[in-house]
């Protein structure tokens, strides 16, 4: 099974993502894509992760550019080696960076390739709730357009609402990151703003420091 993580910049994947490997009863193995120099989320997502041998192999990180617009080089080779070298995992997750548009993702998931070893469960999608409360998924337009722009492989020109509807739309689960600092009232705002674009049936639920019942992803 594959649970796909996915949200912009300061939403809170990480936090949640390590909550989730400290905490859960499954064995995953981790494709982060990040950019930048030094791998700072994969640093700290390693110290919690399940993988007692093998971490280099059970961890990979891309940095190259948007996964999204590197399937073919990147994305499929590196599901191919987390199968390869690491036959005890139980799931695979994969942290995608907020500029990933989510189709191509879930459509190499069901190329020939790779549909035999692996399937989608979950696309989960995190949102800022203290940003949304100003009306935007994103807190720092700053950081989010540095990252943009030293992006070296990004061949779409989506802008930031479709990508955060784009998101939203192909999610199970969404989670509102900071909700331990939100009122009542702001959440059900947030919650309400969001449910207009997803499915009626998608759960929004709280993340509070990222943590969040299990129950709904084991």
């Amino acid at each position: 099974p594959v649970i796909i993580v996915s949200g912009f910049l300061g939403s809170g994947k990480t936090t949640f993502l390590k909550y989730l490997l400290k905490n859960s009863n499954k064995k995953y193995g981790l494709l982060i894509n990040e950019f930048g120099d030094v791998g700072i989320d994969g640093d700290l997502i390693k110290t919690c992760s399940s993988c007692e041998t093998n971490l280099d192999e059970c961890v990979i990180e891309l940095n190259n550019g948007c996964i999204c617009c590197t399937v073919q080089d990147d994305f499929i080779p590196s599901i191919k080696t987390l199968l390869k070298y690491n036959g005890h995992i139980e799931g695979i997750i994969i942290e995608t960076s907020g500029l990933a548009l989510p189709m191509p993702l879930l459509t190499a998931l069901n190329w020939p390739e790779l549909r035999m070893s692996v399937y989608l469960d979950l696309v989960i999608c995190l949102v800022n709730g203290e940003s949304m409360l100003e009306g935007s998924p994103i807190n720092n337009f700053g950081e989010i357009n540095n990252q943009y722009q030293e992006t070296q492989i990004i061949d779409h020109k989506t802008s930031f609402k479709e990508l955060f509807e784009d998101q939203l739309e192909v999610s199970d689960l969404v989670l509102i990151s900071r909700s331990d600092i939100l009122k009542d009232d702001e959440f059900d705002f947030i919650k309400e703003t969001v449910t207009k674009k997803i499915n009626k049936n998608v759960p929004v639920i709280k993340c509070l420091n990222g943590e969040i019942n299990l129950d709904i992803i084991d």
